[in-house]
């Protein structure tokens, strides 16, 4: 799976998945950018002070040279490749947000037997998971002061 774009919600209306070189020109990161997981859609709704453009411009660039990158099933935090939820974290990064603390692989809970079996498909064993890496989840996300939930019939 390459990256490709991020989905937005412009003007309170879904906006589907925009290429990250289409996203409009205004001095906002993006008007709403949302992140599914399944479970949660969240959305930067509560941001009333506009970025500075020259952080929004070094968003954009950053984001910009993502697209075309692979999908990080080992969910490493370096920029080889990403997963979607560092994705959207580190797009706001760039534009000086910081939506959540990244925690540590050991922070979450990894003794769950469906856990453990996902662990030991990406990396071999579960010794083998590099627990100190940062990590930031969909709950993580979900849980910022700075978004707020978007029920998924967009009422």
């Amino acid at each position: 799976m390459r990256l490709r774009g991020v989905l937005l919600c412009l003007d309170d209306e879904p906006a589907g998945v925009a290429g990250i070189a289409q996203w409009p020109q205004h001095r906002r990161v993006v008007d709403r950018a949302v992140a599914r997981d399944g479970e949660h859609a969240v959305e930067h709704g509560g941001e009333k002070t506009p970025v500075a453009p020259e952080r929004y411009q070094a968003a954009r660039v950053w984001a910009e040279a993502q697209i075309g990158k692979n999908y990080d099933a080992k969910f490493l935090w370096d920029d080889d490749n990403l997963y979607c939820s560092e994705l959207v974290w580190k797009i706001y990064q760039h534009a000086g947000i910081e939506l959540c603390q990244p925690r540590r692989f050991s922070d979450y809970h990894l003794d769950d037997p469906k856990v453990k079996k996902v662990i030991e498909e990406r990396y071999g064993a579960v010794e083998k998971l590099p627990k100190d890496e940062k990590v930031v989840a969909p709950s993580d996300l979900a849980g910022s002061p700075l978004l707020v939930e978007i029920p998924r019939d967009g009422s």
